[in-house]
């Protein structure tokens, strides 16, 4: 059965297109050239921490555009001598190998003038912005429009790799230059969106690492101090093992249950996230595996819970599920003693640099990244009395929920964004030019 195209559509290699789009062959529109590949293509000693130009590989391409967390450099004299792959601005990046298919733009808000690109990328660089606007292919070749295109090119690859070749032959939409303009116009608004939420939360982030450094090591107006096993800490502070001053600390279950279904979650270490329980993935088991696993280990409402195997090792959280569930070994429950310890201070001394510090001198050197409940009795924490426990508790929850509702603020930006790239860059919403 043929498709239905609407009235003012008709159809094309993409679909159904609004009557004045256009598809076209990427290669009829931009240029596509590869990072170098030559001879004189840099190694490892020709990298430095401050050069002449930006060596960029498919490292600092993720699928949020640039990142620039680890720079290396070459001199003035090598990039002279390579043949490929240098940016000039409004350049947009696509990753060739490894995570095939990020894209970048090199816009006037990067900080280098000079930029080369490794073998594992490619420039896609518009011949005529009368004919294609670079904003608006930026955010074209972000869209699933073209993502779905390279997905399908590789699919079944066990290898995903684009080539030139294939990269040339990608079917772009091409709206009349004006609507161009105003679609790129109304994803660039929602990127600012996005780029200021994200700058918000790691401005909170940074926040609270500074309050946990100060509040957990240095307390509230305290100009007194004593020497501890940690460091300077306030005169009425002492310095306690976990097991002197929790009345549980226990982990789940050490047998895996045959049941993969069931009334019951069933908790892992996968599900521990710093500061919060993830049950995007929770696995539930049957009512009888559960009441033997339970029997042993229960989990009450406001325990902390810490992963103590695997590559999670340290995440820590509050648990705030009411209904009963099942543990796995790899995760520790601690439960503070009521006149002695607040479990919301626990929590936040785990999650801070210096109980961080601690838990990883704890398993250094071991073969397998692992606490046993031994090493986390005998973790070291500081402990203020009760009173100035609750008023750093309290700063830092403040802190909490104010990452909390910015992070679902940048969930729901990212989410109306990939609604506007869907609706606007197929056509099915119109904007006024």
């Amino acid at each position: 059965m043929s498709e239905h195209v609407p009235a003012d559509f008709k159809p094309s290699a993409l679909g159904p297109i609004p009557g004045a789009w256009d598809v076209v062959e990427l290669k009829k529109i931009a240029n596509i050239i590869d990072g170098d590949r030559g001879k004189e293509y840099p190694k490892e000693s020709d990298f430095m921490k401050r050069g002449a130009c930006l060596f960029l590989s498919a490292k600092n391409i993720t699928s949020a555009g640039f990142s620039l967390a680890e720079e290396v450099f070459i001199s003035h004299e090598k990039d002279k001598k390579l043949r490929s792959g240098k940016l000039v601005r409004n350049d947009i990046i696509i990753t060739t190998r490894g995570s095939v298919g990020n894209v970048a733009l090199y816009a006037n808000s990067i900080p280098y003038d000079s930029i080369r690109i490794n073998s594992g990328m490619a420039i896609v660089r518009i011949k005529n912005e009368n004919v294609f606007m670079h904003e608006y292919a930026y955010q074209l070749m972000r869209s699933q429009v073209i993502q779905n295109q390279v997905e399908l090119l590789n699919f079944g690859s066990a290898q995903p790799q684009l080539t030139i070749g294939i990269i040339n032959t990608l079917d772009m939409p091409l709206p009349p230059l004006p609507e161009q303009r105003k679609i790129a116009a109304v994803l660039g608004s929602a990127d600012r969106s996005i780029a200021a939420t994200e700058k918000l939360i790691a401005k909170l982030a940074d926040l609270k690492k500074a309050l946990m450094q100060q509040l957990l090591t240095k307390g509230i107006g305290h100009t007194e101090f004593n020497p501890s096993p940690l460091g300077p800490i306030p005169k009425s502070w002492e310095v306690k093992r976990i097991k002197e001053i929790c009345s549980v600390v226990q982990d789940g279950t050490h047998f895996s249950p045959q049941s993969k279904s069931g009334p019951y979650k069933y908790i892992t270490s996968k599900n521990i996230r710093e500061g919060f329980i993830d049950l995007k993935d929770c696995q539930y088991i049957s009512a009888e595996e559960h009441y033997e696993i339970y029997r042993k280990c229960r989990v009450l409402p406001g325990d902390v819970l810490l992963t103590k195997d695997g590559a999670n090792v340290g995440n820590a959280c509050i648990n705030i599920l009411k209904e009963e569930f099942s543990l796995l070994s790899s995760v520790a429950v601690l439960r503070g003693i009521p006149d002695r310890l607040l479990n919301e201070y626990i929590l936040h001394f785990l999650l801070s640099p210096v109980g961080e510090q601690l838990i990883k001198d704890s398993i250094s050197g071991l073969a397998i990244t692992r606490m046993t409940l031994t090493v986390i009795n005998n973790l070291k924490i500081c402990l203020p009395p009760l009173l100035e426990q609750r008023k750093i508790a309290d700063i830092l929850n403040g802190v909490d929920r104010k990452l909390s509702a910015a992070k679902v603020k940048l969930a729901k930006a990212k989410d109306l964004k990939q609604g506007l790239m869907n609706d606007l860059l197929t056509g099915k919403v119109r904007v006024s030019a």
